[in-house]
């Protein structure tokens, strides 16, 4: 597999910040522009890279990797995946909303939602609120809705409620945290 890289940490730290950012930048942006896809490691520290290998080959090789998609663009927003996850062996496919910029051009849009062969496993609603049916590290259908910093899961018939990392287990899911995301969800309809 071909890999194309950015240069070195130590090429850019001769320059001052501002500086440092642009050529970063203008590099990215040229990389970018002439390769089909960026990788990167989610739990190492290897050195990411640009490839125009078939998703397929990439997939096939490499796990537990973010996949981004320098071909996207804003028309097909709804049908082609921005980025792609591989995690223990599976696929699961990123989507940002219409009114998100090119990878090419910088990082910057709204995650809609992420699945699999299933369907949608994780869907968001105005940013900071999701609702999502499947861990991505698990087989066994779930059910999460997140309001701002709170929590509400629903594994193996019991609620669980709380923030992030902290969650208790309770007979019922609180309905002040239940029904605004509910409510947003059906006005979107």
């Amino acid at each position: 597999m071909d890999r194309y890289y950015l240069p070195e940490m130590s090429v850019f730290n001769r320059y001052e910040s501002r500086v440092r950012n642009r050529l970063i930048t203008g590099y990215h942006r040229k990389l970018a522009s002439k390769h089909r896809y960026f990788v990167r490691y989610q739990l190492s520290k290897k050195r990411p890279f640009y490839t125009d290998f078939d998703l397929s080959e990439i997939i096939s090789v490499l796990d537990d990797v973010e996949i981004i998609n320098c071909d996207w663009t804003e028309k097909e927003w709804n049908v082609t995946p921005w980025n792609y996850f591989v995690t223990s062996g599976k696929v699961y496919e990123g989507y940002m909303d219409m009114n998100t910029i090119p990878f090419a051009r910088g990082y910057s849009g709204d995650d809609v939602g992420k699945r699999t062969d299933n369907g949608f496993y994780f869907k968001y609603f105005n940013g900071n609120n999701c609702a999502y049916w499947r861990d991505r590290t698990s087989e066994i259908p779930t059910w999460h809705l997140r309001y701002g910093n709170q929590y509400v899961n629903l594994r193996n018939d019991t609620f669980y409620v709380g923030i992030f990392g902290s969650t208790k287990a309770t007979q019922s899911a609180p309905t002040d945290l239940i029904l605004p995301l509910l409510k947003q969800m059906n006005a979107k309809k």
